[in-house]
Formats: C-alpha cells, sequence, structure tokens
C-alpha cells in the first residue's frame, strides 16, 4: 500500500521521529555549547601569546638627544616621556622612551609602552600603562622591571644604555 502506514508501523515511526527530535535537540545544544566555550575561551587567552613589534629591529646605533630641550631632565628625579626618530640606512625607526635622570652625567632609559599591547605608558613613578593598569619601575632599581602586573601578561622593559657628551644624551639602541 503505497501512501499509507500501517498502525504497527506509524506507532514506532512516531516514536523514532521523536527520538531523532531529542538526539537533534541535544546535539545542537552541544554543538552550540561548544562553539560558545571555544569563542569564549579564546577571547580570556587572546592576549596570552600578543608579541607587538613597532619597527623592525635596525642595525645597531645611538640616538643623539639635545638635553636642552628637555628642560625637566635639568636635575636630578628629573624625567621625561617622548617618541624619538633616528634614521638608518636610509629608514626612519622611532622609539617611544621613558628617560629619568640620577645624576648629570647618568640617566635611566627605558621603552615606554606596555609589554602587552604595546599601549604607550604614563609617565611617573613607576610608569603606568592606562590600558589595563600594569606597572614598571622607571627610576627604581632595576629600571624597567615589572612592578605590577595588574592580572596581564607583561614582561619586563628594554632598558638602554647611555652617556653623555656635552649637552647631548647619546642612548645607545
Amino acid at each position: 500500500m503505497k501512501g499509507k502506514i500501517k498502525m504497527e508501523n506509524k506507532d514506532k515511526m512516531c516514536v523514532h521521529i521523536e527520538e531523532r527530535r531529542e538526539f537533534l535537540k541535544s546535539a545542537g545544544a552541544l554543538l552550540g555549547a561548544g562553539l560558545a566555550f571555544t569563542s569564549f575561551s579564546s577571547l580570556l587567552c587572546s592576549c596570552e601569546n600578543d608579541q607587538y613589534i613597532f619597527n623592525p629591529p635596525p642595525p645597531p646605533t645611538s640616538i643623539d638627544i639635545d638635553l636642552s630641550k628637555y628642560p625637566n631632565l635639568g636635575a636630578d628625579g628629573g624625567a621625561v616621556i617622548d617618541n624619538f626618530s633616528y634614521t638608518v640606512e636610509g629608514k626612519t625607526y622611532t622609539l617611544r622612551l621613558a628617560i629619568a635622570r640620577k645624576s648629570s652625567t647618568e640617566y635611566i632609559i627605558v621603552a615606554a609602552n606596555c609589554t602587552h599591547q604595546g599601549v604607550p605608558l604614563n609617565l611617573g613613578e613607576p610608569l603606568v600603562c592606562p590600558l589595563h593598569s600594569a606597572k614598571f619601575n622607571l627610576a627604581k632599581d632595576p629600571p624597567g622591571k615589572v612592578a605590577e602586573t595588574a592580572g596581564q601578561k607583561v614582561t619586563d622593559l628594554k632598558t638602554y644604555e647611555s652617556k653623555v657628551k656635552g649637552g647631548t644624551l647619546i642612548i645607545y639602541v
């Protein structure tokens, strides 16, 4: 009998349809939960392996800074944050640096971008990331050291060697 279902098979068929519906609902719910968990967990861990490169590393060179242009560095304990550009082999590089004066011949220089997401740090002791509140030593020992992580994955700031020649601060990068 084409198009007709025997009564005994119809009941079995209804049971199978109901089981199939329940299975699809369960499978759909599990799939949805799995997708939500995967998406949410990747958001939580998205910063874990972040490494930001602002410029490719140039060949070793130096940045010459005219100290008369930075009156805050005129006294011990003075500090500034600024972007400093220099050119090597026709290519220009820019570094954001925090500079603190210890004495007339000794300066502390550290990179001034958060190592978590590259956000420019706010000047102070310690240097503070305005995005996640991570803190880094500037004048305290050791310079550039993480003072407080605020729950973020941060590493110590890069420090730079320097010397003073006349009224010029020479920073080796």
